[in-house]
């Protein structure tokens, strides 16, 4: 029926890949719904990959998809980091401390927060909301801590083009506008008015600093490096810096950045990430002419 439907052939190609992963590498335990990211390993579904599984639990479980975010939640950091994974079966099995990898972040932080709050917009749930806000704001303060060099963009997101973790990335400023609009969202309906307030403020600084450092122009570059702001590589068109945007669609909100750029920027990665046959080059960073600007 998939393949057979008027669903462009990239988008059914996508889902069957999708769900057959769903369907073929998921186990329950008591109320969870385990989703295997190495089946050797018994390792489990990175956090912000979750966000596919919640988007399908949510239409037809919803409560399986509040007891992921809770495995989230007991997978948390005394520092308040989300780590990259909640953990692997054996560790839960043995009621060990789930959250897994060495890798500081900030991207699974500002997944954990869009996950909350699609559950949070779909399902409404008081307690599963006053039950993991505060998991959620202590994330968010952790993530704060992130930010070096104080131009409110934490550092991180992409272990290749930011091996060290000290570079602003495009998408990881998107990512964290997106996740503090959910926080503050939250936050409102919690009543918690001094956190939105805090989180307004970053988010302007935010924006300043994406503005400043990361806007050319024509598109968000890569990644602005504060030691070396002429890296050629930070010239590179991200086709995923706008990801935050998408997630801000999804919620019905509006834009994070100003909509004027973000049609620039859109018409700069479809120009520059188009595949032959009208597909879309998801993993390629091409660069535009050097007469074009960086």
């Amino acid at each position: 029926a998939l393949l057979s439907s008027s669903l462009p052939p990239w988008l059914r190609i996508r889902l069957l890949n999708d769900l057959t992963y769903l369907f073929s590498r998921t186990v329950f335990f008591g109320d969870r719904f385990l989703l295997i990211d190495d089946p050797v390993k018994g390792s489990l579904q990175p956090t912000f990959a979750g966000i596919v599984t919640d988007y399908f639990l949510l239409s037809f479980f919803p409560e399986l998809a509040a007891s992921n975010l809770y495995l989230v939640a007991e997978g948390q950091r005394e520092d308040g980091e989300i780590p990259v994974a909640p953990g692997a079966i054996p560790q839960i099995w043995t009621a060990g401390r789930p959250g897994t990898g060495e890798m500081q972040d900030p991207l699974t932080t500002c997944a954990f927060a869009l996950r909350l709050r699609l559950y949070d917009q779909l399902i409404g749930d008081d307690t599963v909301r006053a039950d993991l806000y505060p998991t959620l704001k202590r994330a968010m303060a952790w993530l704060a801590t992130r930010d070096s060099d104080h131009d409110g963009i934490p550092e991180g997101g992409d272990p290749i083009q930011d091996p060290e973790a000290n570079r602003n990335l495009s998408v990881t400023a998107n990512m964290c506008l997106a996740a503090m609009r959910a926080t503050t969202d939250l936050a409102q309906a919690l009543i918690d008015l001094e956190n939105v307030s805090e989180l307004e403020q970053s988010s302007a600084k935010i924006r300043e600093s994406v503005l400043t450092q990361l806007w050319n122009g024509r598109y968000f570059k890569a990644f602005f490096d504060p030691t070396a702001p002429a890296t050629p590589q930070a010239a590179h068109i991200r086709p995923d810096q706008l990801l935050g945007e998408w997630f801000a669609h999804l919620l019905g909100w509006d834009s994070l950045m100003p909509s004027t750029l973000l049609r620039t920027a859109l018409g700069t990665l479809l120009e520059n990430h188009r595949a032959p046959r009208n597909g879309f080059l998801a993993d390629s960073y091409p660069r535009l002419a050097e007469n074009n600007g960086t």
